[in-house]
Formats: C-alpha cells, sequence, structure tokens
C-alpha cells in the first residue's frame, strides 16, 4: 500500500516564503527581451522520460472533472489532441483519466500531491489502466501525452508504475508544486504571461505573423541554458526566462494552439520542436534553433517542410522519434510556407532602401530574420513584392472572389497564396513578365546576375547548349543546381576557382562547397568591392588546422611542388593539401617546407629519437611545441649523431657501433634505414645470436678462440659471450680480437 503524505499549507511561513517568491518572479519577468546569450550552441536538450516501477495497491479514484475554482480559465486551449486521435479505445481511456487528474491538480488549489518516499519525489494521484497496455506502450502514451498538453507545467521528468489488483501509474510533479497553494500561484503567473504575450501576438491578422511574433516573444524572453531549472517544461521559460529545447517547443505549442493553429511537440532522441498547422498543412517550427540572441531570429526553420529542417541539420538532431513502434506518428510536413511569397534574398536584392538600413544577408542566417520581420510588420501592408511568382496587386486585381473577401487587406491576399493559391495554380504576376531581361537570371526569388549570363554560360559549355538549346529557364536550372556545384563559371567577370584563391577568410568558412563561394558573392562580396578573377596562385595559404599552426614545419607551395601526387589528388586545395600533410605526410615523413626536414631532425637529436622511436609524427609536434624555440638543428644532418648503444637499461657500446653495423650488414640497413633504435634492437635481439660482429674491436670466433674456459661454460650460446664480455671481459682485457 502506498503512503500519501500531503503538505501543511497552513504554516505561516509558507506564506511568507511564497509571497517573496511571487513578487521576485513578477521583478524578473517584467524584464524585457531577454535575448539568449547562445553560449552554448541551441541544439539538444530533450530528456526521455524514466519510468519507476513501484507497487501500486490503491483503487482508482472517481474521474475527476475540471474545477473552475480559477475563474473557469481555459487551459485546455493551450493543448492539442493529435496524437490522442491516433490511439486505441483502452490507450484513450488512460489518456482522458491523466488529463483529468492533471486539470484537477492545475485548477484546485487546494489539492496536494501524494508523495512517491522511495525516490523522494512527488506525484499525481493515481491513474489504473488496461493490461492491454504494456510498459513499452505505457511510457510511449505519456511521452504523446506531455508532448501535446504543455499547459501542465508542474509534471516533472518521470512516471511512476505497477501492478496490483490493477494496473496503476501516476506522474510525475516538480517538488515546489506538490503544494495546491504554490500551484496556484504560479499557475496565476503563468497564466497572465501567457495572456500578455497572446495580446502581442493578436495584434497580426494573419496566421504566418502570429507564428512569426510567437517564435520571436519566445526567443526574445528566453536565454538557453543546459543547467536552467524544470527545462523540460514550459514554466522554464515563463517563469525564469532561461530553458533547452523542450521548454522552448512547448512555449510555442502552447502559444500556438491558444492563436488557433494546432500545435504538437515532436521529438528525436535528443532534441525538440514544433509542428504547427495553417489551414490543413503542418510545417516545422523550431526556435531553438532560430534564436540568435537578436529581436530576430533566424528564418532557417520558421514554416518549412521536414527536408529544409535536414539541410540545416548536419548532426541529424531532427530524425523524428518513433512513437509506439511507428504507429503513432508526427504530422507530416511537405510544403515550405513561405516560399511562394517571400524569400529573404530576392526582398534584399529589390529593395535598395532595406539594404541600407538592414545590410546585407550573412551566410549565417543572422540578418535574414530582420528581413522577414520587416516584410511581416510593413512590407505586405506596403505591396511590397517578396517573390518572383507573387504581385500583390496583380492577385487582387485578377482574383475577384478574393477582393470580395479582403477588400484592402493585403496581408490576407499573401496569406492566400502561400495556402491555397499557389496549389491552385491560380496566376499571381504579370505572363509578360518572364520576358524581361531580370528573368533571365533570376530563379527562385535570387537574382544570379553577379555570377551568371545566359549567353556566356551556353557559350563556354558547349554539353550545356546541346542539352537545353535556347531554353532559357532550364539553362538557369541548369546552372544553379549543377553548375555551381561543378565550380562552372557563369559569366566573365566572376571566376568562382579565383574567388576561392583570392580569399583564405571564405576557404576556411567554406572548404570545398562551390556553391556557398557564389552565394557569399552575390550576398556580400559584390558589396564588399571583392577581387572575383585573376588570381592564379593561391592567397595565404592556410597553415592552421584544429587551433594549431604547421607553418614552421609547413607551406603550401612547396609541399604541393615536391609531392606530385598530393597536388594531382587536392587540385587547388589548401585545406585538403594541410589536412594530408597533417594526417598523412608526417607520418610518411615527407617534408613540408624548405627549411624543417623530420629525418634530419631526428639524426641530430638522440633524446628525441630515445623518447620518440620511430614515430615521426611525434618530432614534428616536438618542434612545433618545443623544438622551434630552443633553436634545434632542423636540416642538414646527413649522419646519425650519438647513435643510441643503450637498451633496455644496458649499455651495448663495448660491443656495438651503429655505423660500423649498417656498414658491415646491408641487410640490417636496408629493413631499418636512418633508425639507430631498430638497428640496435636487430643486434640484441638476432645479431648476437647470429653471431654478427657489431662493432671494429669484438670479433666473437677470436673471443672464443682466445677464451676456452667460456667456451666450456657457455656452449653455442653467442649471446651469452657478449654478455660477458660486456659485463666483465673488456675490463679485464680478455682479448676479443
Amino acid at each position: 500500500m502506498k503512503k500519501i503524505k500531503v503538505f501543511n499549507s497552513k504554516r505561516v511561513l509558507s506564506y511568507l516564503a511564497l509571497s517573496i517568491f511571487v513578487l521576485l518572479s513578477v521583478m524578473f519577468l517584467n524584464q524585457k527581451n531577454i535575448y539568449a546569450k547562445n553560449t552554448v550552441e541551441n541544439r539538444t536538450g530533450y530528456k526521455k522520460l524514466v519510468g519507476y516501477k513501484v507497487d501500486k495497491q490503491t483503487e482508482d479514484k472517481k474521474h475527476v472533472q475540471e474545477d473552475k475554482r480559477l475563474g473557469g480559465y481555459n487551459w485546455g486551449k493551450f493543448g492539442a489532441r493529435y496524437y490522442y486521435s491516433q490511439m486505441r479505445p483502452e490507450e484513450k481511456n488512460l489518456y482522458d483519466n491523466l488529463y483529468n487528474r492533471c486539470m484537477q491538480l492545475l485548477c484546485n488549489e487546494n489539492l496536494n500531491c501524494q508523495e512517491e518516499k522511495k525516490y523522494d519525489k512527488y506525484s499525481t494521484p493515481d491513474v489504473s489502466y488496461s493490461n492491454n497496455i504494456s510498459d513499452n506502450d505505457l511510457e510511449n502514451l505519456i511521452t504523446c501525452f506531455k508532448l501535446e498538453n504543455p499547459q501542465f507545467y508542474f509534471l516533472g521528468d518521470s512516471y511512476f508504475y505497477g501492478t496490483g489488483n490493477n494496473k496503476h501509474v501516476s506522474l510525475e510533479v516538480y517538488r515546489r508544486y506538490a503544494s495546491g497553494k504554490n500551484r496556484y500561484a504560479e499557475s496565476e503567473h503563468i497564466k497572465n504571461k501567457l495572456e500578455s504575450w497572446l495580446g502581442y501576438v493578436n495584434k497580426n491578422s494573419t496566421s504566418m505573423q502570429k507564428l512569426r511574433r510567437i517564435e520571436k516573444v519566445v526567443c526574445e524572453n528566453t536565454e538557453y541554458d543546459l543547467n536552467s531549472q524544470m527545462n523540460q517544461s514550459a514554466a522554464s521559460v515563463l517563469l525564469y526566462g532561461k530553458s533547452v529545447c523542450t521548454g522552448y517547443a512547448k512555449t510555442c505549442t502552447m502559444l500556438s494552439n491558444a492563436v488557433g493553429n494546432e500545435a504538437v511537440c515532436v521529438i528525436s532522441n535528443t532534441h525538440a520542436w514544433s509542428r504547427v498547422k495553417i489551414a490543413k498543412k503542418w510545417y516545422n517550427m523550431d526556435p531553438t534553433w532560430d534564436d540568435n540572441g537578436s529581436s530576430s531570429p533566424k528564418t532557417n526553420f520558421f514554416l518549412v517542410n521536414e527536408q529544409n529542417t535536414k539541410v540545416f541539420d548536419r548532426d541529424k538532431e531532427h530524425e523524428l522519434y518513433s512513437l509506439f513502434r511507428g504507429e503513432i506518428k508526427a504530422p507530416e510536413t511537405k510544403n515550405d510556407f513561405m516560399k511562394p511569397i517571400y524569400s529573404s534574398y530576392y526582398y534584399f536584392g529589390k529593395y535598395e532602401d532595406l539594404r541600407n538600413s538592414f545590410g546585407n544577408i550573412k551566410s549565417d542566417g543572422t540578418v535574414d530574420g530582420v528581413y522577414l520581420d520587416h516584410f511581416m510588420r510593413n512590407g505586405m501592408k506596403e505591396a511590397r513584392q517578396a517573390s518572383d511568382i507573387f504581385n500583390v496587386e496583380y492577385y487582387r486585381s485578377h482574383n475577384e472572389d478574393l477582393n470580395k473577401a479582403f477588400g484592402n487587406d493585403l496581408e490576407k491576399y499573401y496569406e492566400h497564396f502561400a495556402e491555397f493559391g499557389y496549389e491552385e495554380k491560380r496566376q499571381a504576376t504579370e505572363p509578360e513578365q518572364i520576358q524581361d531581361e531580370e528573368y533571365l537570371s533570376l530563379y527562385d526569388g535570387v537574382d544570379y546576375s553577379s555570377v551568371y549570363n545566359y549567353n556566356y554560360y551556353i557559350n563556354k559549355y558547349p554539353d550545356v547548349k546541346k542539352a537545353y538549346g535556347g531554353n532559357v529557364r532550364k539553362t538557369l536550372e541548369h546552372f544553379v543546381h549543377c553548375g555551381m556545384k561543378e565550380g562552372r563559371q557563369g559569366n566573365e567577370t566572376f571566376d568562382v576557382h579565383a574567388y576561392r584563391r583570392a580569399y583564405p577568410d571564405l576557404r576556411m568558412a567554406f572548404k570545398n562547397d562551390w556553391v556557398k563561394y557564389y552565394e557569399h558573392y552575390i550576398f556580400n562580396g559584390v558589396y564588399e568591392n571583392r577581387q572575383t578573377n585573376n588570381c592564379d596562385k593561391m592567397v595565404d595559404p592556410i597553415t592552421k588546422l584544429d587551433g594549431k599552426d604547421y607553418a614552421p614545419v609547413y607551406d603550401y607551395e612547396y609541399y604541393i611542388s615536391h609531392n606530385p601526387d598530393v597536388a594531382k589528388a587536392h587540385p587547388d586545395d589548401d585545406y585538403a593539401v594541410l589536412y594530408h600533410f597533417v594526417h598523412c605526410g608526417m607520418k610518411e615523413g615527407r617534408q613540408g617546407n624548405e627549411t624543417f626536414d623530420v629525418h634530419a631532425y631526428r639524426r641530430a637529436y638522440p633524446d628525441l629519437r630515445m623518447a620518440f622511436k620511430n614515430d615521426l609524427v611525434k618530432y614534428y609536434d616536438h618542434y612545433l611545441k618545443n623544438g622551434q624555440y630552443e633553436k634545434r638543428q632542423t636540416n642538414n644532418c646527413d649522419k646519425m649523431v650519438d647513435p643510441i648503444t643503450k637498451l633496455d637499461g644496458k649499455d651495448y657500446a663495448p660491443v656495438y657501433d651503429y655505423e660500423y653495423y649498417i656498414s658491415h650488414n646491408p641487410d640490417v640497413a636496408k629493413a631499418y634505414p636512418d633508425d639507430d633504435y631498430a638497428v640496435l634492437y636487430h643486434f640484441v635481439h638476432c645479431g648476437m645470436k647470429e653471431g654478427r660482429q657489431g662493432n671494429a674491436t669484438f670479433n666473437l670466433n677470436e673471443y672464443k678462440q682466445n677464451n676456452p674456459d667460456l667456451v666450456q661454460k657457455f656452449g653455442n650460446d653467442n649471446q651469452e659471450y657478449y654478455k660477458y664480455y660486456i659485463e666483465y671481459g673488456h675490463n679485464n682485457v680478455q682479448m676479443a680480437s
């Protein structure tokens, strides 16, 4: 039998502490614009539920209907039933009972939580469920329940389940909310915060504007912090302004549902974000990854399809987690909502006044949000065009049904085309527009005229001319989707290879991604007056890799001129050449510049040979860290300096000399070139057994002839003669040769 312990809510000190907390919380939450500092990459933070198996014998209570003690506030508007609608009847029954239990806790200030003493935690009242629900399905159901009911902010990160006469389950409640008085105070606080934000959001007339405002308000008031309190709950955002992806997503989901756009949280193994519905279609919305620490979040993850979430996610954090063995699915997202009506690059290129105000769009997306926010706030009202396929004045004048419905509310025309008109193939621009000169270089909202000219391209590349003939659109499409990836030259003034050679900052940023060089020039370089041709030699080839500068041992031009195999494998690619030197060339002992010869460095210093043996990489590393500052010799050393004679603490100098041994044993010299350690090792472990002569003064055969007593003692064990001579013989002047 599980015992239930309740808080004594009548203590005066509890009221005093609570009052102080509320006062401080209000003071804190009145601060505005708590932008994310981005000291940590805004990437992951979702935590899977933890299930604790306990012995539960309590009887299930009657289903509790919503308590109206808080004035009948509609908390349900913040949740959804998308996952619920896909469940089996027995699963829906459990879901409903959990919902009633949680709603009771949310709305009743006099109800305290029960204690799970074994785990020092608190939980909701027990709910029984069907034996047909497996332990794994139970975990999935609770996950779904929490993802689409973020209004239950007090729920913790675990649950408690077990078997008795019937199966029972309860959900963890954060300790601070075990008391009904605390929940009441913070529910009021959260409600007021949500209503305040909704007032800001609902000033907009279209769904897309409201959803952008939601993303903005969440990002403006939240700092990404892996150590934030209750970061798997929307409370972390609404009360403390610090959270991880789960808190961002749940708050975004609550607000979206409240303004009438159905939304649910979706998850991968480590990440959480939102999917929202406009009209009949679903879209991704990830405020965590769009948060850039400013009042205009990025747009990479705003109302995009599943494919686009993965374009900007190299770590695959947006790979959906499978729920109920894939039987319950997240909403499908096949469309980009904004694409038919808005391109930040088109908008940027078309309006000089905006460029003068906001500056260039950066490749990391830190400025594109400013352009989108202007479009949402002012651009649509001003009938500005942000896409090559949509002109609002044309759309309005050629669609009488829409004119009757929307009148002068221009924003509604934009949203209608994005929602319906684009798929209905309604004409939204002048048909003759495609004959304009601008059309020859305009594609998907981007003007490629600074890097592309139709006539130049087809004349330079006969294969393109043969494939597409006089089809202007197909030719431009080839350049955008194929030519740029292949590094083809699109006009007379922009040579992407020259552009790449001229700027080490771009090479470090973009490596071999040719498309990014074109994009950089289109959106930045052209305004920075960067050089675009007549650069045949790499300017300032990079010498740094993973934070280490290899300049003391490496020079790009020297390396490719002395290693034609590398130059052939990585033409015109200073990053790949340096990578080869670091990961292959140093292991192979290749010379990286004119002044440092690793073999000469090795020959010159017996202390390094004793320490590093044949690990050539360590000689380069030693010189980079120490040798260059110690002014050590790095070349012009053709002969081994002080070859080692000691091995495993024993000095073999009385019977061994490196130069003598390799000159009289060419097989050894060939097997171990320039390696005094390996040669000595061979002598000790092979040469002595074979009776090889190690220096000019010790001859094994003569030693045996001159010392018959040793022959009687050691017989044919050749090694013993060498050892005896080292230990005793050379001091007693026993004849060795």
